[in-house]
């Protein structure tokens, strides 16, 4: 091959690796914005939200309680809907199923604000020795932060 062609490859792969980092950004991008405009409270939309994921899931019961849950910039994107049996996680501005199972991981801390991390990574709020902290609930330790992976959707 000559040189020129593989500076033109070169620069043909660079770009489309850019355009490509664009593309799968934007949706992110477009998520983190519409969690930064969402209300601190539970809306009509994000009932339906849930009852749309749940019985897609074949979990939807009607003793469901849904509440907010925080990204690790305490931003209430993400929505906890339990019932007596079964658990979602959905994020409020696309819609995305993060995780699902059986029970509920914030059981043990229901009068707490409640994070997540991910799955497996669920924290709450506390403050020890006069410092507020998240508190890894799976781990039983304090960490001073943690970052919310959002789906591309």
């Amino acid at each position: 091959m000559k040189k020129s062609s593989i500076i033109i490859l070169t620069v043909a792969i660079a770009a489309a690796a850019l355009i490509a980092a664009g593309i799968f950004a934007l949706p992110r991008i477009r998520a983190e914005k519409a969690a930064k405009k969402l209300p601190n409270e539970i809306t009509e939309y994000d009932r339906d939200l849930v009852k749309f994921q749940m019985e897609a899931r074949n979990i939807y019961a009607d003793d469901v309680q849904i509440e907010l849950l925080y990204n690790g910039k305490k931003e209430p994107m993400l929505l906890l809907a339990t019932t007596s049996r079964d658990y979602i996680i959905i994020e409020r501005a696309t819609g995305a199923h993060h995780e699902s199972g059986g029970g509920n991981p914030y059981q043990d801390y229901a009068n707490e604000t409640k994070y997540y991390g991910g799955p497996l990574n669920y924290y709450v709020e506390r403050t020890i020795d006069g410092e507020t902290v998240f508190f890894d609930i799976h781990f039983k330790k304090p960490v001073k932060s943690f970052k919310t992976p959002s789906l591309k959707k």
